[in-house]
């Protein structure tokens, strides 16, 4: 090392991977560094370096930009290393404003956000974040794979669950039936229909749109808070800079996806069938016999007639109509008549009649039962469900369950 002051140890992780962390300390002058750091980072390891680097940059919430800190950005955007700062200084000289010198380089390795701890005497705040090392304890997202869904066993699943050979007769027990059905369903479908993960496209931003974007919300920020106009330029600059690249770099992709294509397999024809299909032009407002085609104005026309139709209508009725109103509401609050019997109640026919006429593909609600699942329901659930409907009229019960939405 020819000028930067390190600390190595490699940490051994139970999947049989290390990484390399590096405590480090580079003197405010002397040769260039950035040799020290291929040293480093030659290791095909994760590699992790952490301490007081002694650059200074706006990327990392500086107030000025000194000749290391240039030659780290530039350094760490040539090779793809992730630099990791807090929001707050760890560097309160006496005589100077304060700064952010305490940062850290990561390569492979995810790291949480760092935070300056204002815990010792000393000028320099140590800093602290967290080493994302642990599997993800979030859930994987799964779907159902309805192409490969045994539905002989789905029915015959349900048929083997009991039901209830009566009708409910109260709520709880209408409410208590649904949720047991529910069950009954979703142990049915977890049986006889398989589980895929998703496919997954994940969109990186390179390292230089990762510095261009900490940029501009550098200098948007500054701006909120000074209201220099300058500030606002740069950051609208930075802004159509990045737009500008990320465009580039989705034609690139585009370009690279068009090029694997071939007239034999499936995507083509996607694509084309993409491009062939006429496209659904969203008709004029029509307004006093007049057609509006742009959307400001359409805005605009839609706003007056929400307006228009959310006005007050306090003192602008007869007495004879509040008192119909007041009636209306006083019936619909007051409970329920017991009735002994319905004049027409539904069928498993028509249940089914209705079920068929669902969209498929239409995404299921908070229950998760997708309409896919109902049009297999076989003939006894589905007469089991007639029963449960009938008592939900017979009792004006709305269930619970059916309240509830995603």
């Amino acid at each position: 090392m020819k000028r930067l002051e390190a600390i190595a140890a490699f940490i051994h992780l139970h999947n049989n991977e290390r990484v390399l962390f590096v405590a480090s300390y580079i003197p405010p002058t002397g040769p260039a560094f950035t040799h020290d750091l291929d040293a480093i980072f030659s290791t095909p390891s994760p590699v992790i370096i952490i301490g007081d680097l002694n650059c200074k940059h706006i990327a990392w919430n500086c107030t000025t930009n000194d000749t290391n800190g240039t030659a780290l950005l530039s350094y760490c955007t040539d090779n793809n290393i992730i630099i990791h700062h807090p929001d707050l200084p760890t560097h309160h000289p006496h005589n100077a404003s304060p700064s952010v010198l305490d940062i850290a380089l990561s390569r492979r390795c995810p790291l949480s956000k760092l935070i300056s701890a204002p815990h010792l005497s000393s000028d320099h705040n140590p800093i602290a974040g967290k080493l994302l090392l642990r599997p993800s304890t979030v859930v994987p997202k799964t779907i159902l794979n309805y192409k490969q869904a045994n539905w002989k066993r789905y029915k015959s699943l349900l048929k083997d669950s009991p039901l209830p050979t009566h009708a409910p007769s109260s709520t709880i027990e209408i409410d208590q039936a649904l949720t047991y059905l529910e069950g009954a369903i979703h142990g049915a479908a977890s049986q006889a229909i398989p589980q895929l993960k998703p496919p997954s496209h994940p969109f990186i931003l390179p390292t230089s749109l990762q510095l261009t974007l900490s940029l501009k919300n550098y200098y948007r920020r500054r701006y909120q808070r000074t209201r220099q106009p300058i500030f606002l330029r740069v950051a609208q600059m930075l802004t159509q800079s990045f737009l500008t690249n990320l465009q580039l770099i989705q034609n690139a992709k585009w370009h690279s996806f068009l090029r694997t294509l071939h007239p034999q397999k499936s995507p083509f024809w996607k694509i084309t069938k993409y491009f062939t299909s006429s496209s659904k032009s969203i008709p004029p407002l029509i307004s006093n016999n007049t057609q509006i085609y742009l959307s400001a104005e359409k805005a605009e026309k839609i706003a007056e007639q929400f307006e228009r139709s959310h006005n007050l209508t306090l003192n602008l009725s007869s007495p004879h109509h509040t008192q119909v109103v007041y009636h209306t509401v006083q019936k619909h609050l007051s409970p329920p008549h017991p009735q002994t019997s319905l004049h027409n109640p539904t069928s498993p026919a028509e249940i089914r009649q209705h079920i068929l006429k669902l969209k498929p593909k239409t995404a299921p609600g908070i229950d998760k039962i997708s309409n896919i699942m109902l049009r297999h329901l076989p003939r006894h659930t589905i007469d089991y469900l007639a029963k449960l409907f009938n008592s939900c009229l017979l009792l004006g019960h709305f269930p619970t369950n059916w309240k509830v939405a995603p």
